[in-house]
């Protein structure tokens, strides 16, 4: 774009880009910018807004260049716009051809996506709009154009109504019955035949709004295994980790048997190639792969994922994320030392990586008996954590009373007060709220039997 005559007239924004290619992308290198600047008007004595309102040029390219690529990715979207602009020239003819032929497409095509339900109404409620008024022998029946409406208004309709319930049950948070109700209602009145697509976002309502219907989850990984051929790799991604996220409540509940059942879906995700849609896999998602395979004692299983997969890691976090995940490792096969020696090296001002950097470092100075080293931590980590207005309550109140009863265990393995540790018991079980009570609870255990 920026060599096209058409789209630029402007030589310096083609000169700022070429050089910025070449020393950042090329040779790495970091540039100032005055360095910029002498580069781009090396006769200007003194630096004014020029290199800003080129810079500004050159971002209004990038942007447009990001619009053209997501397009080319999207034909049918590219197609409603096409639409809309021949509409304005009052060209019904190829109107009709194009938009007809886009309607074709998107109902003979083997994968379906939400976006594909909101373009199978744009694009009938286009052609009705602009051919409704004219003379043709074959006209737009307005029948299609609410029945494209009801799908597409369904579809996100469902996926909408499993985000309010997910929100409702995850911070615990009392939303409107008016949002929900209905829908539920609707929801029951849906014919079994209906799309695939449609049927699985169903489900995952179902699945939070009645989480002890176990046969909802059922139905839902048997209809996700028989159409996942049906359905685009970016809504597979979506459907799988709604699956995931069942797990993960079950095994807050208490349910042990959904760990295993939880790394199957993520290998599912791995085998169909939908673990991640994006360029890089979210670090969290990562780490969570990891630490489940770790706590269900598969730790070549969870080597061989980091090393095969740790390239598809953003490269400017690869290092300091590969280091926290083989520590994750480390401290699951309780190499303590090895573990605690990758975690000193990876401090990242990322908060939720440095919390979690914190709280594995505060277990393994508790199971080294490093206690100066842990009581220090402790202080910085009680501090670290009230500080940050990124956290919720009751996600600060977890993460406080964890290090508060790591404190008090310490101080029992040190005094050796059969009574203090009943009382550390009693206190744990009285909180609502804590940060892995279950390995808590299993320190306890050990103290008791000396």
């Amino acid at each position: 774009m920026l060599e096209s005559p058409y789209f630029n007239q402007n030589e310096s924004c083609l000169t700022l880009f070429l050089f910025l290619k070449k020393e950042i992308l090329e040779e790495g290198k970091t540039l100032s910018r005055k360095d910029v600047f002498d580069y781009l008007y090396p006769s200007k004595k003194k630096r004014d807004s020029s290199l800003s309102v080129q810079m500004s040029r050159l971002f209004a390219f990038a942007q447009e260049v990001l619009v053209q690529e997501q397009l080319r990715l999207r034909p049918e979207t590219w197609n409603y716009l096409l639409l809309k602009g021949l509409g304005e020239k009052g060209d019904a003819d190829t109107i009709q051809q194009i938009g007809e032929k886009s309607l074709q497409k998107l109902n003979s095509s083997p994968k379906k996506s939400r976006e594909d339900f909101q373009n199978d109404y744009l694009i009938n409620q286009l052609l009705y709009d602009l051919l409704v008024t004219t003379t043709r022998t074959k006209q737009q029946k307005p029948e299609k154009v609410v029945e494209a409406l009801d799908n597409f208004y369904l579809i996100h309709r469902l996926h909408l109504t499993y985000e309010i319930l997910n929100v409702q049950q995850i911070l615990a948070r009392e939303l409107p019955q008016m949002y929900i109700d209905p829908m539920l209602d609707f929801c029951k009145s849906i014919s079994t035949d209906a799309a695939p697509l449609i049927q699985m976002n169903l489900l995952a309502v179902l699945l939070v709004a009645e989480p002890n219907e176990g046969q909802h989850f059922e139905n839902f990984l048997a209809l996700l295994s028989s159409d996942s051929e049906a359905i685009t790799n970016e809504e597979l991604h979506s459907l799988y980790t709604i699956a995931a996220n069942y797990c993960i409540q079950q095994i807050i509940k208490g349910d042990r048997s959904f760990y295993e059942e939880l790394l199957q879906i993520y290998q599912r995700m791995i085998d169909e190639k939908v673990l991640f849609i994006t360029k890089f896999i979210p670090p969290a998602q990562f780490k969570n792969v990891v630490s489940l395979a770790c706590q269900l004692g598969k730790y070549e299983w969870a080597q061989n994922f980091l090393a095969e997969y740790k390239q598809f890691l953003n490269p400017e976090i690869r290092k300091l994320n590969s280091d926290y995940y083989q520590a994750t490792i480390h401290f699951y096969k309780k190499e303590y030392e090895q573990a605690r020696e990758l975690l000193i090296q990876t401090e990242s001002m990322e908060v939720f990586f440095e919390i979690g950097r914190k709280f594995f470092l505060l277990k393994i100075y508790y199971e080294l008996k490093e206690d100066i080293a842990l009581y220090q931590l402790i202080d910085s980590f009680l501090s670290f954590i009230r500080k940050n207005n990124l956290l919720s309550t009751a996600l600060k109140k977890s993460y406080l009373n964890f290090a508060k009863i790591l404190k008090l265990l310490s101080d029992y393995r040190n005094e050796q007060k059969s009574k203090q540790l009943q009382k550390v018991s009693d206190k744990l079980d009285g909180y609502q709220q804590v940060s892995d009570k279950r390995w808590l609870m299993a320190k306890i255990v050990e103290l008791e039997n000396g």
